[in-house]
């Protein structure tokens, strides 16, 4: 894990992660354990080759015969002989491997120990929160309406609730804006109420699963209109050779985020082609652009956003494949030979896990790197051959949603990052910092090719590819 001084910036898992240090310690044990039998081995073949030495040899020359079996016995039933390495060797294995699986005991147990003391304090700091919050506003509401009655005791001028409300806004957003775990907090409360409410049982993805299923029992969030998928344009880049960076990622992604509206949704799919030659695919898939819940033009609504987190079938899926083969039949490059990576922000980032996640869609295209920006996908298995990079803010709500850990893996790296000192002056709307352009802002801060974080660095090893070059969009968009 690596933690700026001023607490602005935290990475963990990949290379840091736990999972990491105990496949390295069980690499060790099989180290071992190939060296033990290659002792055994070894001991073995000295045996039977001494068994087949003439008879007559040890006849003739009785002193040298002793003598080889002296040495003999000692390289290999001795006290420091071969059969003796292997057991120590054997013993050091199991050691480890007993050690991993202690480890890995006491881990969990740590875990669910600090899980079961964060949801015992999340009620009580939501309440704490929310009463200072409530009584900051109903003294300013108090203040307001003094003032007006000063003013026209008669008829005061002042609407109290509308006052109130503007006010507690105002204390509630300064509150989180300054102590982000309240975020973290409001989220297990919510799950807290949703557990009893549904009598313990279930856990998150059943409880997702029965709001979908109340939902279209009731004509919400379906989604059973097939996409009409419109080419919207090519553009190509020319002139010297781009050497982007992960702002450069997500500058793309906020583009073509902006390039939505209510009749439909943008996705765009780059192609860039490094100085060797080689060819490598971005696709841009964008967030939530229509929260409405009765299936609008646009497909990247409300209904999407509760079907991919509950892992539900979406007409987005096959869209987006039928846009990615159309880009690649365009470049005369047959699917899945040259590498993808999924870049999403919100909803869109949760897609782009699905999508990482099917085997079909991953064997298809390749896919080999995943880029999510505010999204709730930690619940969602990525395979281990794609590499994924996460970014969060310390008090966006939304990638938070899933009420779940940050994922121990090798394969996937997460990065939160507190942007306050990028939001403008008495800006302490919490909801700001889902945006796609501070995250582009908070990458081209903390994220550049110059960042002293080694699970950077190691990230922009692997994806050179996806940055440089010369860069050719193809727009689609997609709509019901």
């Amino acid at each position: 894990m690596t933690t700026s001084e001023d607490g602005a910036y935290r990475s963990s898992g990949g290379a840091a992660s736990m999972q990491a240090h105990y496949d390295d310690m069980l690499t060790s044990a099989r180290l071992l354990d190939a060296a033990g039998d290659t002792a055994r081995s070894l001991s073995s073949d000295l045996t039977m080759a001494i068994a087949r030495l003439p008879v007559a040899g040890a006849l003739l020359s009785p002193g040298t015969a002793v003598g080889i079996g002296e040495r003999t016995v000692a390289l290999t039933i001795g006290s420091q002989g071969l059969f003796v390495l292997c057991a120590d060797l054997e013993v050091m294995a199991r050691g480890v491997r007993l050690a991993v699986h202690y480890y890995r005991t006491r881990d969990i147990a740590v875990a669910d120990a600090l899980t079961a003391y964060r949801f015992g304090v999340a009620v009580p700091h939501v309440m704490y929160d929310v009463g200072v919050a409530a009584g900051a506003a109903t003294a300013l509401t108090y203040c307001d309406y003094s003032l007006a009655v000063l003013r026209d005791p008669a008829h005061p001028r002042i609407h109290t609730v509308t006052a109130y409300e503007r006010h507690f806004t105002v204390a509630i957003s300064r509150i989180v804006y300054d102590d982000p775990s309240l975020t973290d907090d409001t989220v297990r409360s919510a799950r807290i109420v949703a557990y009893l409410l549904r009598d313990g049982g279930g856990g998150f993805d059943g409880q997702v699963a029965a709001i979908l299923g109340v939902a279209t029992a009731h004509g919400y969030l379906l989604d059973t209109k097939k996409l009409t998928v419109t080419p919207a344009g090519t553009h190509t880049i020319t002139g010297p050779r781009a050497r982007g960076d992960i702002s450069t990622l997500l500058r793309d992604e906020a583009r073509t985020e902006r390039a939505g509206n209510a009749r439909r949704s943008r996705l765009s799919v780059h192609r860039r082609i490094d100085a060797g030659g080689r060819g490598h695919w971005v696709v841009d898939i964008p967030g939530t652009e229509d929260w409405g819940a009765k299936m609008p033009s646009n497909p990247s609504d409300a209904s999407a956003n509760v079907r991919s987190i509950a892992g539900a079938p979406s007409t987005l899926y096959p869209a987006i494949s039928s846009a990615v083969a159309a880009a690649m039949k365009a470049q005369g490059v047959p699917p899945g030979t040259e590498p993808v990576m999924l870049v999403g922000h919100s909803q869109g980032g949760i897609v782009a896990a699905r999508l990482a996640q099917n085997p079909q869609f991953r064997t298809r295209f390749r896919v080999t790197h995943l880029l999510t920006v505010a999204a709730p996908e930690s619940r969602i298995a990525v395979p281990t051959s794609v590499q994924a990079l996460s970014i969060e803010h310390t008090a966006d709500v939304v990638p938070r949603l899933d009420a779940a850990g940050e994922p121990d893996a090798v394969n996937r790296t997460r990065i939160r990052i507190d942007p306050r000192s990028l939001m403008r002056p008495g800006d302490h709307d919490p909801l700001d910092q889902h945006y796609t352009v501070l995250y582009a802002a908070s990458a081209r801060r903390y994220l550049g090719r110059d960042s002293a974080d080694p699970l950077v660095r190691r990230w922009y090893a692997g994806t050179e590819g996806f940055m440089d070059g010369t860069d050719t969009r193809y727009d689609y968009d997609l709509s019901r």
